[in-house]
């Protein structure tokens, strides 16, 4: 009846399961996500999909919230950890696509089925950060952050939900990973795939001075 889908690069902390079970017995949802943390603070507090039209279209804006700690009703969970009730899923429907932003139509098929999604903050895992690149993970890397694939899977999403979507912020993302193989992008070796790791490790320094790496409110609660 309940599955839970946890990423390998996710830590679960105590007692992570429990609060997120009790609740989605209670309220009788199909889904609940615990916070989700990360090595700058808090990476994902629920997920929300805003919809509006605009001279005949429908245009469809995704954002993830890092300040509402409390339990509520949210959108869509972040795919890194989240409970399921897999009985409360129609058959024959696949709640899973080959389409971008995955999590975004994961929540689209929930809210068209009048499926519930509840975030529990008492529940928390970690997104815990990647580990040095190896030559080995060039390739595969190179095919994660491939920016055509995406930007064609996400043609195909826009379709789907007849929804207009600008995607210029997450190809831009896209891009910034490509661009921080360096030469390790065309010739990945011992040496290059080094230099990426340094590039790599100094971004994250430098992303952790901009923000702050504990949101304030989540520290005091």
């Amino acid at each position: 009846k309940f599955c839970v889908i946890l990423e390998n690069d996710t830590i679960v902390h105590k007692d992570w399961l429990g609060p997120m079970l009790d609740w989605m017995r209670k309220e009788n949802a199909a889904v609940v996500t615990p916070l989700i943390l990360w090595y700058r603070g808090i990476h994902a507090a629920g997920c929300m999909i805003e919809e509006r039209e605009k001279d005949g279209a429908v245009i469809l804006r995704h954002s993830i919230t890092y300040t509402d700690i409390r339990r509520r009703q949210i959108d869509y969970p972040e795919s890194h950890c989240m409970l399921m009730d897999r009985q409360q899923f129609p058959r024959g429907v696949d709640i899973f696509d080959d389409v971008e932003p995955f999590d975004v139509d994961f929540g689209l098929t929930l809210q068209k089925h009048g499926l519930r999604v509840l975030l529990e903050p008492r529940s928390v895992a970690t997104y815990s950060p990647a580990p040095p690149l190896k030559v080995r993970d060039i390739p595969t890397y190179r095919l994660r952050w491939d920016r055509a694939t995406w930007q064609s899977q996400n043609r195909q999403f826009m379709d789907k939900w007849a929804v207009t979507y600008d995607s210029s912020h997450k190809l831009a993302s896209y891009r910034r990973q490509q661009l921080k193989l360096g030469l390790a992008r065309w010739y990945p070796s011992e040496f290059t795939v080094g230099l990426a790791n340094v590039c790599f490790s100094a971004t994250n320094r430098l992303l952790s001075l901009v923000r702050p790496t504990v949101d304030e409110r989540y520290a005091r609660e």
